[in-house]
């Protein structure tokens, strides 16, 4: 995001401490919490979320059949 939008630096800069941010993530249907465990390990690996339970919380899955019903 920081090369492809002309202000994504100062943007990313802007949030990437808020503690307020809310993740939504979507995965294949039938992935369940082994799956999503480890996305949310990807997610702080990635530096999106610290590793703390309040963090963790912070991190909300959809299927991909229930984004498709939300369109």
């Amino acid at each position: 995001m920081e090369e492809s939008i002309p202000s994504g630096q100062s943007f990313w800069d802007s949030v990437e401490t808020a503690e307020n941010i809310e993740f939504v993530l979507t995965h294949p249907n039938g992935w369940e919490g082994a799956q999503q465990a480890q996305m949310r390990e990807a997610a702080i690996h990635a530096g999106l979320i610290n590793d703390t339970t309040s963090a963790r919380a912070r991190v909300h899955f959809v299927t991909e059949g229930e984004v498709c019903t939300m369109s």
